[in-house]
């Protein structure tokens, strides 16, 4: 799987839209809108969900652990099976909310984490809303 390239994105439904679906490429797109927003707290309107107050509020204040575990979850059946094949050169996993600035941002860049410190690949973070691409080495 080393050779495999992987992708998490955060992005907004309200100002964008996740990458069109390619060839050789698999897509995932989970919607992170069931989860509480912190955006509507004053405190945290202008934070991101890479910031330490929006991280904390999110792992206590709301469901994000629960959906965060369902999406690893999700990630270990994915990369096990069908990516581990050789099927696709790439596995996007995007992560949409409404405005692409906390909850979808704050999975992103948990998933990719994850992802980097489970299996032996790296991981190209982007934050569409916010402009910034990091990778994740393992």
């Amino acid at each position: 799987m080393k050779d495999i390239i992987i992708h998490t994105q955060s992005f907004s439904f309200a100002f964008g839209k996740h990458p069109e679906h390619v060839k050789n490429k698999s897509m995932f797109v989970f919607d992170c809108r069931c989860i509480d927003n912190p955006g509507r707290i004053e405190e945290y309107k202008k934070s991101t969900g890479l910031e330490l107050p929006v991280r904390e509020y999110l792992e206590t204040k709301t469901e994000m652990p629960v959906f965060i575990k369902s999406i690893q979850n999700f990630v270990d059946v994915a990369l096990k099976n069908s990516h581990a094949k050789g099927d696709f050169e790439e596995v996007i996993f995007c992560f949409g909310c409404t405005g692409g600035q906390h909850r979808s941002v704050y999975v992103a860049d948990t998933i990719a984490e994850y992802i980097k410190s489970t299996y032996d690949v790296s991981v190209i973070c982007t934050h569409h809303q916010q402009g910034i691409i990091t990778n994740k080495q393992p």
